[in-house]
């Protein structure tokens, strides 16, 4: 069975596979920068993956009541 990767994007919910760096369907870029070293940053993650500074603060779940 295949597996798909992806995930939808933060501006307009649209899928999108995993690697890209535009949003085929609103054009939302879908990676930063790092602030320290200036290394392409994916959004959502919380650190730099080449220098390790933390770019986003973690992700809370909100619990529904």
């Amino acid at each position: 069975m295949a597996r798909i990767v992806g995930s939808q994007c933060g501006h307009c919910a649209a899928f999108r596979e995993g690697g890209w760096h535009y949003c085929p369907n609103c054009a939302n870029s879908l990676q930063g920068n790092c602030s320290v070293c200036g290394e392409a940053v994916r959004r959502g993650r919380e650190h730099c993956s080449f220098c390790g500074f933390r770019v986003s603060a973690p992700r809370v779940k909100l619990k529904t009541v």
